[in-house]
C-alpha cells in the first residue's frame, strides 16, 4: 500500500501498482488500525507509506510537499501542525 485518501467523502487505498481501491472505513478509523510506524496521516485527507516516500521538498509556510513512488494526481502537503511529529516519524 502506497498511502489512503480521502475524495468526496469516499475512502481509497492506492497500491504500489497505482491501482485505487475503495474502502468501508473513514481514514480516522483506518488510522487506529494502521502500524504506526509505516504509515503517517500527513493531513485530513491523505496517510502515506513510509517506504512509498519519493522525495521531500519544503513548501510555503513552513509545510513539506511530498512526491510518492506512485503516480498521485493531488499535491501531497504535511500540514503545518503535523511538520514536526513527520520529521520524528522519518528519524
Amino acid at each position: 500500500m502506497a498511502c489512503l485518501f480521502s475524495t468526496n467523502k469516499i475512502t481509497y487505498l492506492k497500491t504500489k501498482e497505482g491501482r485505487d481501491y475503495i474502502l468501508d472505513q473513514s481514514l480516522d478509523e483506518i488510522e487506529k488500525t494502521i502500524e504506526a510506524e509505516q504509515f503517517f496521516r500527513i493531513s485530513r485527507k491523505h496517510i502515506v507509506a513510509v517506504d512509498s516516500i519519493k522525495e521531500i521538498t519544503a513548501y510555503s509556510n513552513s509545510r513539506l510537499k511530498l512526491s510518492l513512488q506512485v503516480d498521485f494526481e493531488e499535491e501531497l502537503i504535511v500540514s503545518r501542525e503535523k511538520v514536526n511529529d513527520f520529521k520524528l516519524w522519518l528519524s
